[in-house]
C-alpha cells in the first residue's frame, strides 16, 4: 500500500445513520449557548408546551428567517409578551428535530434589543449618584417602629397593594393606611410616583412604601428615573421601596431608606413590631418587672427586719436613755443648787430666831439697864436682818428691771402688735393698710401700715 493509499485511508469519513446524523449534530449544536438578535415576523401561543416564533435579520437587504421555539413556562416568566415586529435578543441553542431534520432555535431567554444600552444608562446614573453621596448609608433614615400613619405609593390595581394592606392590617392594625393609587409603568409613572409621594407627605404619613410586582427590565424603567430618584432621597419621610423580585435592583432602591425584596417584607419592615411581637415584649417585659418587684420587695423587707430588730425598737426608752440621763443629772444639779441658794437666808433666819427666842426667854429680873441693853440689842439685830433682806430685794429689783422690756423700750425700743394682740416680729405677718399697736416705754400708738419692706 502506497502513501498516497494510506492517507486515504485515514481520510475515509465515517458512515452514520441519518438517525446517527442528527444526533451528532445535536450535539455539535447544542453544545454552546448563542445570542441571536432578530424581528419577530410570526408568532404563535396556542397554549401548548411551546410559544412558536420567527426571527428574521432586521439588518438592510438580509432575508434570511430562523424559526425558534420556546418552553411556554419559561416565556411565561418572562412577563414580557412577544409580538410581530419587535426586535429582540434571543438567548439559546440550536437544535434539529429528527422526525424531519428542520433545524430550529431553542429559546431560553430574551428581552427586548438594545436592552444594553438601558443598562449602560442606568449605571450611568447610579455611578451619578454614588458621588453626590445620595446611596450612602450615613444618609439614610431609620424606620419608626411604631408609626401611626402609613403610605402606599403604588398601583390601586394588582396583587401588590393588597399584600401590603393585608400584611399592614395583620401585624399592626393600628395604623392609618394612605394609599396614593398611581401608575407604575409608561413614561408618566415616573412623574405620578412623585405626586403620590408629595401627597402622602403632605397626608402626615410618618413612613412611605412605594413598589411594584416583578416584570421585565423595561417594565422597571420607571423606578431609574432620575427626577424620581431625586424625590426619593429628598423625602423628608423615610421611604422603604419593594420593585420587582431579589435580582432585580432599581435606581430608587439604592437611593431608598430601606430596600425589600418582597412586597410583603416591605410592609413588615414598616411594622416592625408585629401584635404577636407586640404581646410577647409586653409580656417579656411584665415577667420582669414583675421579678424586679419581687426583688426589691424582698430586700426592703429584709432590711426593715433588720431595723425592727435593733433593741431601739424593742425598747423604746433605749432611744431616749441618754436624754433622759441628762435630764436626770440637770435635775439634780438644779435641786440642789436651789436648796443651796435657799439655805443661807433660812439658816440666818433661823439664827436670828434663836436669839431672839433666848432674850425673850430670859427672866424679868434683871434691872431697867439690862432691858434697855436687850432693847438695843434686839433692835440692831432686827436692824441687820431686815437690811439684809432691803439688800436682797434691791438687788432682785435691780435684776428684774434690767431684763424688763420696759427698760428695753427705754431705751428707744417698742412692741409692736396686730389688732388681735399678737405679738409682730416679722414683716411677712403684716400688709399694706393693717392697723397695728406700738406700746412704747410711756404709752401706746396706733398706727396704720403704708408700705413694707424686708431685710
Amino acid at each position: 500500500m502506497t502513501l498516497v493509499d494510506d492517507v486515504a485511508h485515514a481520510r475515509k469519513p465515517e458512515v452514520l445513520s441519518v438517525t446517527q446524523a442528527v444526533e451528532k449534530l445535536n450535539k455539535i449544536l447544542s453544545f454552546d449557548d448563542y445570542i441571536v438578535e432578530g424581528e419577530i415576523s410570526e408568532f404563535q401561543d396556542k397554549g401548548w408546551a411551546n410559544v412558536y416564533f420567527t426571527l428574521k435579520d432586521s439588518t438592510t437587504g438580509a432575508s434570511s428567517i430562523m424559526r425558534c421555539a420556546m418552553w411556554t413556562n419559561a416565556y411565561r416568566n418572562q412577563k414580557l409578551p412577544l409580538d410581530v415586529g419587535m426586535k429582540i435578543e434571543a438567548v439559546g441553542r440550536f437544535e434539529v428535530y429528527a422526525p424531519k431534520g428542520d433545524m430550529s432555535f431553542r429559546v431560553s431567554k430574551f428581552s427586548i434589543a438594545g436592552r444594553g444600552d438601558l443598562r449602560a444608562q442606568v449605571e450611568a446614573l447610579a455611578k451619578k449618584l454614588r458621588s453626590e453621596g445620595l446611596t450612602d448609608e450615613s444618609r439614610k433614615r431609620p424606620i419608626p417602629a411604631f408609626p401611626e400613619m402609613i403610605g402606599l405609593v403604588t398601583s390601586p390595581r394588582g396583587a401588590v397593594v393588597h399584600d401590603m394592606l393585608r400584611t399592614l392590617k395583620r401585624r399592626w392594625p393600628l395604623a392609618v393606611i394612605k394609599v396614593a393609587g398611581v401608575p407604575v409603568e409608561g413614561k408618566t409613572a415616573p412623574e405620578k410616583m412623585k405626586e403620590g409621594i408629595a401627597a402622602c407627605i403632605a397626608a402626615g404619613c410618618e413612613v412611605i412604601l412605594l413598589g411594584r410586582g416583578g416584570g421585565s427590565f423595561e417594565d422597571l424603567m420607571p423606578f431609574n428615573d432620575e427626577q424620581l430618584a431625586r424625590a426619593v432621597a429628598a423625602s423628608p419621610v423615610p421611604i422603604i421601596t419593594a420593585v420587582g423580585h431579589e435580582i432585580d435592583t432599581t435606581i430608587c432602591d439604592l437611593v431608598s431608606d430601606k430596600r425589600a425584596s418582597t412586597p410583603t417584607m416591605a410592609a413588615g419592615f414598616a411594622s416592625a413590631f408585629s401584635n404577636e411581637d407586640m404581646l410577647h415584649e409586653i409580656s417579656f417585659r411584665a415577667d420582669k418587672l414583675t421579678r424586679d418587684m419581687k426583688r426589691r420587695f424582698e430586700s426592703s423587707y429584709s432590711v426593715l427586719q433588720g431595723i425592727q430588730n435593733k433593741k431601739y425598737f424593742a425598747d423604746a426608752h433605749e432611744l431616749y436613755s441618754d436624754d433622759l440621763n441628762y435630764l436626770d443629772m440637770n435635775y439634780e444639779k438644779i435641786r440642789t443648787m436651789l436648796a443651796t441658794f435657799l439655805d443661807a437666808p433660812r439658816h440666818d433666819v433661823e439664827l436670828q430666831q434663836t436669839r431672839f427666842m433666848q432674850y425673850m426667854n430670859e427672866p424679868f429680873v434683871r434691872d431697867s439697864r439690862d432691858l434697855d441693853g436687850i432693847r438695843e440689842m434686839f433692835v440692831a439685830h432686827m436692824r441687820q436682818f431686815v437690811d439684809y433682806y432691803n439688800h436682797e430685794l434691791e438687788l432682785s429689783a435691780q435684776r428684774l428691771h434690767d431684763i424688763s422690756p420696759l427698760s428695753v423700750m427705754e431705751r428707744g425700743y417698742a412692741i409692736v402688735r396686730s389688732k388681735e394682740g399678737e405679738v409682730i416680729s416679722s414683716v411677712d405677718s403684716v400688709t399694706t393698710d393693717d392697723v397695728l399697736e406700738v406700746t412704747l416705754h410711756d404709752g401706746h400708738v396706733k398706727t396704720r401700715v403704708v408700705e413694707t419692706q424686708k431685710r
